[in-house]
């Protein structure tokens, strides 16, 4: 969705009095990804299914803000074994669940394993004022996800339900990786307890990450955890360093160190500089300049997200398909593409398999790379991808065949006259041939 043509961003550029300032603010803006609610709830449920096929079993733990707790120094089990060598940090997040001591015979340690329900999966971090932020969209999401599979998967379960054959995976559901920070947290209140480190040792159990999108250096920090997780995104998040060329990426940051004024991180937390909102809310690693507020004089700055909420974008427009196809095409220099008549004819279907190719065309490996380049929701990167390999486009490793790499070729020529894949009623097409003309 596009925040460009929305009244709050025309009253945010507005705020710009020096054009040179107002042109980078436009180039900002125009890269900023805006996540609509149905497309965040579906693409993350699809997500999901599509890494935990059926008859695989999981149990979820929505990520939230943690209760931090000062560990003993150095840290130790209550029969005094000593689990951390390192240096332990100031302060650690609670576990997940309470540890009950079992005797194992005189002269034995006891056995500590997890016992009882699970930390509650929304929870204001502060009493007095109650404040619940994205987990709360995530965990309604998530759960209506686990009521439809009972069999299959729950949300924070009770100790008696992680018996031997059920929640094969301990999953960690988030919608944004910025710092990492929080999803580390949240693996450390599992990865504390002896019994999920006794779990992952023995192979009966594995750590993942799903979130909606993340940046690279957020989900480096979250699978380099001790416990390994597997992470998965949706698609990737654009950032500034990203998004743009050095010379311009440093002119932005330039700009966002002066706007507004007197900020104490001007680039987001831990200067992350993301691009990226949800419908729910923005995370904290965005550019001061869209969160934070600031006073001088008779000059207000006004965020086009106040204290983190899309209260205020009322009229987001959604994206032309013909206008994204456009850009997904001009961004990967295959902008004949789509202006080739007969790319413009043909389905919907033929259109995201040309998109999803010029995505691998371009080097794009990884689904979450495919999604943000091709601009194609998750699920429709998966059905293209499905047939395209039926089409002997793509092999299964997702890497484009000789005749695929032709095809794109021949219809990135300029005023080309080649022709698609005509329709089938079949959901798959096989073709006899694909080449190049002569």
């Amino acid at each position: 969705m596009s925040l460009i043509c929305s009244r709050a961003a025309d009253l945010w550029l507005g705020q710009f009095k020096i054009p040179a300032d107002r042109a980078l603010a436009t180039k900002l803006l125009q890269n900023f990804v805006f996540i609509s609610a149905d497309d965040f709830q579906r693409d993350l449920k699809a997500l999901i299914a599509s890494k935990l096929p059926a008859p695989s079993t999981a149990a979820f733990y929505i990520e939230r803000e943690l209760k931090q707790v000062k560990p003993k120094w150095p840290y130790k089990q209550p029969d005094n074994r000593k689990i951390v060598t390192r240096l332990s940090p100031r302060k650690i997040a609670e576990k997940m669940y309470l540890e009950v001591g079992r005797p194992r015979g005189r002269g034995l340690p006891k056995k500590w394993t997890a016992h009882g329900s699970a930390l509650p999966a929304v929870k204001s971090p502060k009493n007095r004022q109650q404040d619940i932020g994205s987990e709360g969209v995530v965990a309604m999401a998530i759960s209506k996800f686990c009521k439809l599979r009972k069999n299959r998967f729950a949300l924070q379960p009770h100790t008696n339900d992680l018996t031997p054959g059920k929640a094969t995976y301990l999953v960690v559901v988030t919608d944004f990786i910025g710092s990492g920070k929080r999803s580390r947290d949240m693996l450390d209140a599992l990865w504390r307890l002896a019994s999920v480190r006794s779990w992952h040792s023995s192979g009966y159990r594995k750590l993942m990450v799903f979130a909606y999108s993340g940046t690279d250096a957020g989900i480096a920090h979250v699978k380099r955890h001790p416990s390994r997780p597997n992470v998965h995104v949706v698609r990737t998040c654009p950032t500034i360093k990203s998004a743009f060329r050095s010379k311009t990426a440093q002119e932005i940051i330039s700009l966002c160190r002066r706007l507004p004024q007197n900020a104490r991180e001007p680039l987001g937390f831990r200067d992350t500089g993301a691009l990226m909102a949800f419908q729910h809310s923005c995370p904290n690693n965005v550019p001061a300049m869209f969160i934070e507020s600031a006073q001088k004089g008779q000059h207000r700055w006004q965020p086009l997200f106040p204290s983190r909420t899309t209260e205020g974008i009322n009229h987001v427009i959604s994206a032309d398909p013909a206008q994204q196809s456009s850009e997904a095409f001009d961004a990967l220099r295959l902008g004949n593409i789509v202006r080739n008549k007969s790319f413009l004819r043909s389905t919907e279907e033929q259109q995201d398999v040309v998109r999803l190719l010029a995505a691998v065309f371009r080097g794009k490996r990884q689904t979450e790379d495919l999604v943000a380049a091709s601009l194609l929701p998750y699920v429709r990167v998966i059905a293209a991808f499905d047939r395209a390999i039926q089409q002997k486009l793509l092999t299964t490793n997702g890497r484009i065949t000789s005749e695929g790499h032709a095809f794109i070729n021949h219809l990135n020529q300029k005023a080309s006259t080649s022709t698609l894949a005509p329709a089938s009623p079949s959901p798959y097409y096989y073709p006899l041939s694909l080449r190049a003309p002569p």
